[in-house]
């Protein structure tokens, strides 16, 4: 096989691993952002909100006064 066929399948094999390696990249992003929106949510659900209906009920206000 010469040599420039081999060269141009390096390039060719090295510019594959590069696109492989930003698909990676992405779906590790992709999946640390669903995770923090699930994170976010769980907290809403059963940290914030929990303790904003006990102080408004403290308050005499309902919550969306409350957040205000």
């Amino acid at each position: 096989m010469p040599v420039e066929t081999l060269r141009k399948q390096i390039q060719e094999l090295e510019s594959d691993i590069t696109g492989l390696e930003e698909k990676i990249r992405t779906k590790k992003a992709e999946k640390a952002t669903a995770t923090a929106q699930v994170q976010a949510r769980i907290f809403l659900e059963r940290i914030f909100a929990p303790y904003m209906e006990g102080l408004c009920d403290v308050w005499g206000m309902s919550p969306e006064e409350g957040i205000r």
